[in-house]
């Protein structure tokens, strides 16, 4: 069950950076108290982490 929710976790991260650039409402999400967005560096790093971590990558060990 980790390893699914992982894996959404990244699939989705990877999806929003690709509309990095496009302008998008966040309106909910800046109604939260203390929200701040992810920066982009941060975010693909992430998304890169939780790759290596699924063994997703061709040379990453699984």
């Amino acid at each position: 069950m980790l390893r699914g929710l992982l894996l959404a976790n990244v699939l989705h991260s990877i999806l929003r950076l690709a509309e990095i650039g496009n302008q998008k409402n966040a309106t909910n999400a800046e109604r939260l108290p203390g929200w701040v967005p992810r920066p982009n560096e941060e975010r693909a790093a992430a998304t890169a982490e939780g790759l290596v971590k699924l063994g997703l990558l061709r040379d990453s060990p699984k």
